[in-house]
């Protein structure tokens, strides 16, 4: 009767674990999302895709620095966009049309406490924390949050309170298979 009642607490908490992923998006699944609205360019055949869109969307895969292979983008309506994302843009890894990673920019500076508070939520307390000091372009010195998770589950999680300036900061959100192409790429 124990043994029982054990496995069905056991299957019953994990029909209620989270999986792993961030915004709904969950990795190992494919992104089943509409194409965003676009205009053909004329005389070309380059898509001119709408800046604003009314509901969350994906963009065509395109070149990105720091990536090995072309990558889509999602665009989040202005209604659907987490307040943690900068331009309302992220960057999803995708492999063999599943995706294993996801990638998005921050509001930087400003955010960095919010970002925390929502990734400490989301994955837990980071395995790592650093408080480092930057300085902007007139001097003034900051600190810049840097927070690095790996999660039961072994997804891969760093946060970059600022990158290279004061008005952004990065979120990778990554499987196992993504921060191995992640490492390659550097």
């Amino acid at each position: 009767m124990k043994v029982i009642a054990a496995i069905l607490f056991l299957v019953t908490l994990s029909a209620h674990a989270e999986e792993p992923g961030i915004f709904g998006f969950v990795f190992g699944n494919t992104l089943n999302l509409p194409e965003c609205p676009y205009r053909i360019i004329s005389g070309a055949s380059t898509k001119q895709y709408d800046s604003v869109v009314s509901s969350t969307c994906i963009r065509d895969a395109h070149s990105l620095r720091g990536y090995g292979q072309p990558v889509r983008e999602i665009t989040f309506s202005p209604k659907e966009c987490p307040s943690i994302v900068k331009n309302g843009r992220a960057f999803p890894l995708e492999s063999s049309g599943k995706l294993i990673g996801i990638h998005f920019l921050t509001p930087g500076v400003e955010s960095q406490e919010l970002v925390m508070q929502q990734l400490i939520e989301k994955f837990g307390k980071p395995n790592l924390i650093k408080n480092l000091p930057v300085k902007n372009s007139s001097g003034a010195t900051f600190s810049s949050i840097e927070a690095h998770w790996r999660t039961p589950g072994q997804l891969s999680v760093t946060y970059y309170g600022t990158h290279g300036r004061m008005d952004y900061g990065e979120v990778f959100v990554d499987s196992p298979m993504a921060a191995m192409l992640r490492q390659t790429w550097k």
